[in-house]
């Protein structure tokens, strides 16, 4: 019944449109109709006069000799693009129908086709269809077409007039009234008759702007005003509230045509030769050279928007030293591979060794091997590590390294720095990094490792960005920032005239070619080279947009063109084995394809054509071949090159989850791109590339709120929170803001999917934000509940995590007797096999490592300082055994403070010192924090109290944050100052932390707060005695039932010295 009501709208009679549907009229019965019928119907005379018309010419077409069935639209027939729409209607063909007999008007209506048909072809127009008295036209569909709104405007101005021409029997002359509209829409050719038909709103508001418009005038629509530029004069015609559209649209009338220059589109290919323009960045690239050559090594970010000449100037530089000695290194990002650490130098790696996935493994290694000396690399390690970058499995005869993931990424990073620095053959090193606006997190680091040392280097290191990439490499000293700006007008038409090479292009032609390109090299060149292949092609219409010229050039390459719409949904890059497995045509078919896509300059192979490598010339070639495809056989493309991607995902020599995840969430499979982002943050997270886990967990709940299925959703959602909680833990500490809105967001969706393990895991994250924020209350209900559900499910992990939350209440509330037994309990069960992959998602850290330092720090405040070393060294061993770098820091951290309570400085300081360093390598910015306030407490300690100090106050705020340790930094802030002889601030600092402290008397350290608060209120008059008294007599009593018998010991000596009215002195000795 749609095609009906089409129909009917088509011939001006929609008002029928409710009649012929409630009585089963559609277009197979419309040829019998009989003017009767259309009487009981409703219709007016003319009414039916002027649709009896067009049933004779649906049943002319109904009974034409019958060829084959036209088979369904195939993929390829199915694509998108921008049209516009030209709808055509005779003015007053219901009182003309009226007048004449049926034939008289047939013969009319032919005249008035005709003539609408020849001047719509001589403008290269497409007729879609005759729709009674209505014409439906095409601009740019099937074929891409230069200045599509352009010829439409002039078509339907040249209409109207010719239509004027054509006179009634009575010698009246006809009107005609047009609608043009420019838009989006999805176009089918129909079997082998070639009928094209497109679908979108375009063709509905062309013909809502006709019936518009008055008789011999031409209305246009808000996009074909702005497309067709200033070729033509308009008048608004006011905003109209126009049916099947939700917002008024703004109408523009055509006045006439102006006498403007015309605009060409054409396509930009490979062009050889050398570059032209761009003298001033040459010469400055040229400099750099010889500067880096001469030793002083140099980074240039090299800025500009997309087709800005970027690309053309690395590549003139590369052409102008490549006579001389240097070495090369490309270095290609990628905007599938943000996320996937250091990916344009694994590419570059395996093209430097020529590794080929499909070789032997010894063959690869060897390979390998031999191109390590080059760096002055020789060793086994060096060789494994590499060889794990590249994901290349190694054989039993090179046995596994005892190293951490952590110390693996930062001996990589190394390696890395050496094979571009490093010029044993003396000669100098180009190094060219492409698009990094799409470089992932950890090639960002290595670039700015790269810049500390480029200086004394020869090295130029190119860097290529878009306007977006904000990284300040530019404002280094061993960095230069120089951005491509657009072409003036002489500087445009000299890139013209070598683009057009020994073609003849008249200066009129140039002039349009540069004033349609804004100055943009690209734009130049593909303007240029689409008006040469038009010629060549003797074709009339040249592409006025970048767009249509590249669609214009496609559409030439016959059964080429669906090779290339196959490619570009792989990428920019693809290769020739995944382009064959999902093109589903023959490998002939496929070769001949590929070689028409070279010969076209649309795609060139890469430089190691064994591996079957292909790219296109440009990504705008890509992307309007990619957009050119129907939404359908998009999804369809990417879902098949995503499952053959993940059945190849173990076996592959890249394994890229990132790249599944891509392609599954392009083919509309939320799910399944939801589990690829998780894995992929699951590998980035095994290699503490912890930027890269955010993202990739970001990601995954990207796609997790497009699951259909709410459990699905929410058990997708909630997984992919509690990884994140957990990785800002690590990054940011327990009271970040962000992990604490994460995990809550992760406890009530868990609770309202009753998904009881998730809860579990949820409740347990919200306990430890809770327990450091000091929130008690909050701490022990969510404990209460956690228990609950542990005993309720009995799971061992469940168990073990179980263990875990119960020792850390006892830690944060000061509870050390309990806390003993329960990590005792804990030590027994922990089995680093089964329990050490819960640091995934339980605060970051290990358990097992957690027990012995939790046990340290009972031990180390119970004054059984050698107890608590064993139990120290048994968690740092434990750390260093399952190769966790957080779980490593955390020990460190823990062991500073438990020594630091033995009273041996210089393990603490020892502790504190390693502790910065794992930091550093691990990119863990707040246990580097603690380590140096522990370190400068260490020195105060040690006596030199300005040195030590000021390391502390710099570093005061991180171990606050670092709270797993209560009061405790607070402590020791206050024992510096004291000893600096600065006792007002101590006093003032200890006052301000009881102002604010919830629950004073409950947490671990509180006792000795207490008593640093009376003996410093003291030192300095501020309180009366009975007063100071009740506080000592306070941090006795807390450290007593918390078995903190340091603390107790010291309380008691102070509390001793006030009742015999022993003067305290502000020298603070002695706090300790």
């Amino acid at each position: 019944m749609a095609d009906i009501s089409s129909w009917l709208q088509g011939l001006g009679l929609g008002m029928y449109c409710g009649d012929f549907v409630s009585n089963d009229i559609d277009l197979t019965v419309v040829p019998d109709l009989t003017d009767q019928d259309l009487e009981k119907l409703g219709l007016s005379l003319g009414h039916r006069r002027k649709l009896l018309a067009a049933a004779s010419r649906l049943r002319q077409t109904a009974t034409m000799p019958a060829g084959p069935v036209a088979p369904a639209p195939t993929a390829k027939q199915v694509e998108r693009r921008q049209v516009t729409v030209v709808f055509t209607d005779l003015v007053g063909s219901t009182e003309i129908a009226s007048q004449l007999d049926p034939e008289d008007l047939d013969q009319l209506l032919g005249r008035y086709r005709d003539t609408c048909a020849r001047v719509i072809e001589s403008f290269d127009g497409h007729i879609a269809q005759f729709l009674g008295d209505g014409v439906l036209a095409y601009f740019g569909y099937p074929h891409a077409q230069e200045q599509a709104t352009e010829r439409a405007i002039r078509s339907a101005l040249d209409m109207v007039m010719a239509v004027a021409r054509l006179q009634r029997p009575d010698g009246q002359a006809l009107q005609a009234r047009v609608g043009v509209a420019t838009g989006l829409v999805v176009g089918h050719a129909a079997g082998d008759t070639r009928e094209q038909t497109v679908v979108g709103d375009t063709p509905n508001l062309a013909a809502r702007l006709q019936a518009l418009a008055a008789p011999g005038s031409v209305l246009v629509s808000p996009m074909t005003r702005q497309l067709s530029g200033d070729f033509f004069e308009y008048v608004s015609a006011g905003e109209h509230a126009l049916k099947g559209f939700d917002k008024p649209v703004p109408v523009w009338k055509v006045v006439r045509e102006r006498s403007v220059e015309s605009r060409f589109a054409a396509s930009r290919g490979r062009l050889a030769g050398p570059i032209v323009a761009r003298e001033r960045e040459q010469a400055f690239l040229l400099d750099s050279w010889q500067r880096a050559v001469q030793g002083s090594g140099h980074l240039v970010m090299l800025g500009g928007d997309a087709g800005m000449g970027k690309s053309r100037l690395i590549e003139a530089l590369a052409e102008r030293v490549r006579g001389t000695p240097h070495r090369l290194l490309r270095c290609q990002c990628s905007p599938y591979h943000r996320n996937s650490a250091l990916y344009p130098l694994t590419q570059l790696l395996r093209h430097e060794a020529a590794i080929q996935p499909e070789r032997a493994t010894e063959e690869n290694l060897g390979k390998l091997e031999a191109l390590l000396p080059r760096i002055g690399r020789t060793s086994r390690r060096d060789l494994l590590l590499i060889a794990e970058l590249l994901e290349l499995p190694t054989p039993d005869r090179l046995s596994p390294m005892e190293m951490t993931t952590a110390q693996r990424n930062l001996e990589i990073l190394a390696i890395l720095e050496d094979f571009v620095l490093a010029t044993p053959d003396e000669a100098p090193v180009l190094l060219l990094l492409e698009d990094a606006h799409w470089s992932d997190p950890t090639t960002q680091i290595l670039v700015e490792r790269l810049l500390s040392r480029i200086g004394s280097c020869r090295v130029l290191a190119l860097v290529s960005h878009r306007p977006e990439f904000r990284k300040p490499w530019g404002e280094h000293m061993n960095a230069t920032a120089i951005l491509c700006k657009p072409l003036g007008y002489d500087q445009s038409a000299a890139v013209a005239r070598r683009a057009a090479g020994t073609w003849p292009i008249d200066e009129a032609l140039v002039r349009q070619i540069v004033e349609r390109s804004d100055g943009v090299p690209l734009y130049v060149e593909e303007l240029t080279k689409a008006v040469i292949d038009m010629q060549a092609a003797h074709a009339v219409v040249v592409p006025s947009t970048l767009q249509d010229s590249l669609m214009s050039r496609l559409d030439r390459l016959g059964e080429a063109e669906d090779i290339a719409l196959v490619a570009s949904v792989i990428g920019r890059n693809f290769s020739y084995p995944l382009l064959a497995a999902i093109a589903g045509v023959q490998e002939a078919t496929l070769r001949e394809g590929l070689d028409r896509l070279l010969g076209a300059g649309l795609v060139f192979a890469t430089e190691d054509p064994q591996q079957g490598g292909y790219s296109f010339n440009h990504s705008l070639v890509q992307e309007a071949a990619y957009q050119s495809l129907s939404r359908s056989r998009r999804q369809a493309l990417h879902l098949k090159i995503a499952e053959l991607l993940a059945s190849q995902l173990d076996t592959s020599a890249v394994s890229a989850p990132e790249m599944v995840a891509y392609h599954f969430d392009r083919a509309a499979q939320p799910e399944r791109s939801c589990t690829y982002w998780l894995l992929a943050a699951e590998k980035s997270g095994r290699r503490s590339a912890h930027a890269e886990t955010i993202a990739n967990l970001n990601a995954a709940l990207a796609q997790a709120e497009q699951i259909t299925d709410a459990a699905t959703r929410a058990r997708c959602t909630i997984e992919a929170k509690l990884k994140l909680g957990a990785t800002f833990n690590i990054q940011a500490g327990p009271l970040s803001h962000d992990m604490a809105a994460v995990l809550a967001q992760a406890y009530a969706l868990a609770k309202q999917a009753n998904s009881e393990r998730q809860l579990f895991q949820a409740t347990w994250g919200l306990y430890i934000t809770k327990a450091n924020s000091r929130q008690f209350d909050d701490m022990r209900m969510l404990g209460e509940e956690l228990l609950e559900i542990g005993r309720k499910l009995g799971d061992d992990d469940l168990q073990m995590e179980s263990l875990h939350h119960r020792w850390g209440i006892c830690y944060f509330t000061g509870q050390t007797g309990k806390m003993l037994e329960v990590t005792r309990e804990g030590i027994l069960r922990y089995d680093p096999q089964r329990h050490h992959d819960l640091s995934q998602v339980y605060a970051g850290h290990d358990p097992g490592v957690c027990a012995h330092c939790c046990t340290a720090m009972g031990l180390g405040l119970a004054g059984l300082a050698r107890d608590a070393s064993a139990s120290l060294d048994a968690a740092l061993a434990l750390a260093e055994s399952v190769q966790h770098p957080f779980s490593l820091a955390f020990a460190l951290g823990n062991g500073s403070v438990a020594m630091q309570l033995a009273g041996d400085i210089d393990a603490c300081q020892n502790m504190a010192e390693r502790e910065m360093q794992v930091a550093r390598k691990y990119d863990l910015p707040l246990q580097h924090g603690l380590g140096q306030f522990m370190f400068g407490l260490a020195r105060v300690r040690q006596g030199d109290i300005a040195g030590g100090l000021v390391m502390m106050e710099a570093t005061y705020d991180t171990a606050v944050r670092h709270s797993f340790l209560g009061v405790y930094p607070h402590l020791c802030m206050v024992e510096a100052l004291t000893r600096a002889g600065r006792g007002k601030e101590a006093l003032a600092l200890v006052t301000r932390i009881f102002d604010t402290l919830i629950s004073p008397e409950v947490g671990i350290h509180v006792s000795e707060l207490w008593r640093m608060r009376a003996e410093l209120a003291l030192a300095d008059s501020a309180v009366n005695a009975a007063l100071a008294e009740g506080w000592l007599r306070t941090a006795v009593r807390i450290a007593s039932e918390q078995g903190a018998t340091v603390y107790k010991t010291r309380a008691e000596s102070t509390l001793a010295q006030l009742i015999d009215y022993r003067p305290i002195k502000a020298s603070g000795s002695k706090l300790r």
